[in-house]
């Protein structure tokens, strides 16, 4: 209902090429279709193979069979003018994944050229270019589009229901560009039609009663708005039941709600988020993930519309009008978060689950590289088809292969398995099963920022549980201090070779971020923090903060730092937790493993580091033999460890080396610097490091900026994730650009207290060590590195 006339009529009329009918209608999904009789290179033959590539799509959420299918529609097809038709449908497949679209443009555009201009038909690909740049973000292309389809339009078999169509679309793309005049003019237009050619008992007329609703909505005319988002309602609930029915009904109750909200009518605003609920609840993660229509943008805009709505309603209404509970609230911060950072620790608990079995261990190897390499392939298929379209056909068969054999796996897996299926799909935490993850000690803290799309304006939650209280939900500052957070960590970004000395840490502003980050939580009693935090807040190390205002002279060393207090790790995910505590088998006894391995110090570049994984060693108690240094720290002997199992064997495994980051130009992916060989580059990559079969309790990564993200969406580092994806409880990485000389005291106090304490407690007491020296208590020298994972 973003922008088409309804979820329906999507503007593609021709996914069946016998009958008009839109690759976004509704697939009964409970009847296969009926097999073809026909002959090849006919009509029946091509539709048939297009209705079955709707249904691969659609319903067994089967990208490799459905893209098949509708290519062979396209061989199929006896006429250009059917062979345009099954372009176009091949095209909207590719728009309904998201997938291609250099490919869905260059195909619908192909289709446009292959039919004369007085095709009765002629306006169908060019209101899918429209369709295409709306997508795209591209207005003013889909409004000529659109205003191209228009002039077509007249000689279709139905005009008027087609130019009805197209004048919603044209409309909401006003809309978007906040031309509300102009939108509401031609939804008018298009209601006008609508009533000659439909009647208003249907999905068509529904739909622009919500579109004409938002158009007042957006106007805060909300008295207007509310009588048509009624009318919506009413005409949709009369219609048959369906998928799409109930989206839409769930949409309007929705955006309802949000005007209740507005208008401080709390219980109203309840009831109707309640009404909306189980819809939103049914949109499962396998199903987002797939990009299909089931999961589009428009569905996913939805969802977090829903999910910021819950968290206004409980953080703003009175006591007396909230729902009971916060489950709906824990619920919608997970939504907020997003997919990928609840799938962020999943392959580390799968790796770990299957840790006891080689056969189910090579198979999650063998599927994480099948898809590291359906990454590649893509990327290189959409760079290559217009370039050099015969490479591109190759690399196409190799991907319809990769995907068939990742179907395949994932079905073995799931027979042989029986943890696949909880940790592949990985479902929100209900917090019913969070208390009993967390230890005495512990508060689990989860901070969500949350933008309005509409107005930009952003809101910052905090949400507290432990043990021994019942969980709290805070709504904290009107605007998230971004900006601030950027400041406090200058000082650290801004050392180099050429100013190799920190200039001064605001103590001030590190202070005031407490205040507003950490002031509302209760935290009395506890000494562990596990915290989910959220957008530019995942940059920042939060042992940094002050918990009491500094008082002048201002000493790093009276500094009341929040470290102090609180031992801490970090989750890129709520849902994580689970992962690692509430789904892993417990560790045989006694264990087995090895206490160390330690790799670093290739060619003896880094000043100190071999001295620091050998002190390392020898305070586990661990084989010198598997400490490699200088020419032994080579790419080739770790990987001939992992490939021999002997990788699996080591409970810490601690890189001290270079690390180099993404920049945009010239490192296009992270990796650790280690030696190179005839057959490796030394440049052991994160997607290398994802491959490798750990079974770690903790890796440490002595190197620059190991920890810093360069996108949000994961919550995690790529080293920091791919060592998790590998098969380890934690990480520690670095924020910034490191000292080596300080880095090695740091370590090795950190080591000194490793034997007698957890692994958050002894980097705690590394810290406190490191500040309370003479000459390097700045925090640029101690505060450097983060606990990812199990901390406690």
């Amino acid at each position: 209902m973003r922008g088409y006339l309804s979820p329906i009529m999507i503007s593609g009329l021709c996914l069946y090429l016998a009958a008009p009918h839109s690759a976004h209608a509704d697939v009964d999904c409970q009847t296969t279709p009926a097999a073809t009789t026909a002959t090849p290179h006919t009509d029946g033959y091509a539709a048939s193979l297009s209705a079955w590539g709707s249904y691969y799509s659609q319903c067994e959420f089967n990208y490799a069979k459905a893209e098949s299918a509708f290519k062979q529609s396209i061989e199929n097809s006896p006429t250009d003018d059917a062979k345009a038709f099954a372009i176009i449908n091949l095209a909207k497949f590719y728009m309904d994944w998201s997938q291609h679209p250099d490919q869905a443009e260059m195909r619908l555009k192909d289709a446009a050229d292959m039919l004369p201009d007085r095709h009765p038909r002629y306006f169908e690909p060019l209101t899918h270019l429209g369709d295409f740049y709306y997508q795209s973000g591209e207005l003013d292309k889909a409004i000529g589009k659109y205003q191209q389809a228009l002039q077509h339009v007249s000689t279709a078999q139905h005009p008027d229901q087609y130019r009805a169509l197209i004048l919603n679309n044209l409309a909401n793309a006003y809309f978007q560009q906040r031309d509300y005049a102009q939108h509401e003019k031609l939804l008018q237009e298009s209601a006008a039609l609508i009533q000659q050619t439909y009647t208003t008992n249907s999905t068509e007329y529904a739909t622009n009663r919500y579109n004409l609703a938002r158009n007042d909505q957006a106007q805060q005319q909300y008295a207007k708005a509310k009588r048509l988002y009624a009318a919506s309602l009413s005409y949709y609930q009369e219609l048959p039941p369906s998928p799409l029915q109930q989206k839409a009904l769930a949409r309007i109750k929705t955006q309802l709600a949000s005007i209740a909200l507005r208008e401080d009518n709390y219980s109203e605003a309840a009831k109707l988020l309640a009404q909306a609920a189980p819809t939103y609840h049914q949109q499962t993660p396998a199903n987002v993930a797939t990009g299909t229509l089931l999961a589009s943008q428009e569905d996913l805009d939805d969802l977090r519309h829903f999910a910021r709505l819950q968290l206004q309603l409980h953080a703003q209404a009175p006591a007396d009008k909230q729902p009971q509970g916060l489950e709906e609230a824990f619920w919608a911060i997970q939504q907020l978060h997003g997919l990928q950072r609840m799938q962020s620790l999943q392959q580390a608990a799968l790796r770990l689950s299957a840790s006891g079995d080689p056969t189910q261990s090579t198979q999650l190897r063998q599927l994480w590289q099948w898809r590291q390499t359906q990454t590649q392939l893509e990327q290189q298929y959409a760079a290559l088809i217009v370039a050099n379209p015969a490479q591109a056909t190759r690399i196409g068969q190799t991907l319809t292969e990769i995907r068939q054999n990742i179907a395949e796996q994932d079905q073995a897996l799931l027979a042989s398995f029986p943890a696949y299926r909880q940790l592949a799909n990985p479902a929100p935490l209900t917090l019913e099963s969070l208390q009993p993850l967390l230890r005495d000690g512990e508060a689990f803290m989860a901070w969500v920022i949350d933008q309005n799309p509409d107005t930009q304006d952003s809101t910052t939650y905090l949400f507290v549980a432990r043990a021994d209280k019942p969980a709290k939900l805070h709504r904290l500052a009107a605007h998230f201090p971004a900006q601030a957070i950027t400041e406090l960590l200058k000082p650290m970004r801004r050392v180099s070779n050429a100013n190799p000395k920190p200039e001064p840490f605001d103590l001030t502003l590190a202070h005031q971020l407490y205040r507003e980050l950490f002031a509302a939580a209760d935290l009395e009693g506890i000494r562990h923090i596990i915290a989910v935090t959220d957008d530019e807040l995942l940059r920042l190390p939060l042992h940094l903060l002050v918990k009491t205002a500094p008082r002048p002279p201002q000493d790093y060393r009276d500094t009341d730092w929040l470290m102090d207090t609180y031992t801490f790790a970090y989750l890129p995910s709520i849902a994580a937790l689970a992962n690692l505590r509430g789904q892993l088998p417990a560790l045989p006894k006694p264990d087995q493993r090895r206490p160390f391995l330690g790799m670093g110090a290739p060619g003896n570049n880094l000043p100190g580091a071999a001295e620091e994984l050998a002190y390392q060693c020898q305070r586990l108690q661990g084989d010198p033999a598997f400490v490699f240094t200088g020419s032994e720290a080579r790419e080739t002997r770790l990987k001939q460890l992992d490939q021999s199992g002997e990788l699996r064997q080591f409970r810490t495994i601690s890189f001290a080396s270079h690390a180099n980051i993404p920049n945009g130009v010239n490192v296009q992916e992270a990796s650790l610097v280690l030696g190179a060989s005839a057959t490796d580059d030394g440049q052991l990559t994160a997607s290398e490091i994802a491959s490798l079969r750990l079974n770690a309790d903790w890796v440490l990564l002595s190197a620059c900026s190991t920890a810093r993200l360069t996108g949000l969406e994961d919550g995690l580092s790529s080293l920091v994730k791919a060592f998790f994806s590998a098969g380890t409880r934690s990480v520690l990485a670095a924020n910034w650009d490191i000292d080596s000389a300080q880095t090695r005291r740091l370590m090795e106090a950190l080591f000194d207290h490793l034997p007698t304490q957890h692994r958050a407690q002894a980097l705690q007491a590394a810290m406190r060590s490191m500040l309370q020296g003479e000459t390097h208590s700045h925090p640029f020298y101690w505060a450097g590195f983060s606990l990812y994972g199990e901390g406690n």
